[in-house]
């Protein structure tokens, strides 16, 4: 029985192991697609863009959409499972 047990134990860790480690991959494919997505936004700081009306008291611009859209497709390609609730 103990060592049943002592199994079960192992078993649990392994999983909470590969959590951990898909929860690091994460946050470096989360921070990579940051940084791809801040430099096309400094890459575009100076140029024109277009604005529009999101809603009655905000606006959204180009630039807006296409770095949330970078950042999307780079978590997509390695997590196509996630899902995502947005601003734009």
């Amino acid at each position: 029985m103990w060592k049943n047990k002592w199994r079960a134990k192992s078993a649990e860790r392994v999983v909470q192991e590969l959590k951990l480690l898909e929860d690091k991959e994460f946050k470096n494919i989360a921070i990579s697609a940051v940084h791809s997505a801040s430099t096309y936004i400094k890459s575009m700081f100076i140029s024109h863009y277009s604005i529009s009306d999101k809603d009655t008291e905000s606006i959204v611009t180009e630039i807006d959409v296409q770095s949330e859209n970078i950042i999307i497709d780079i978590i997509q390609k390695r997590f196509p499972e996630h899902g995502f609730i947005t601003e734009e």
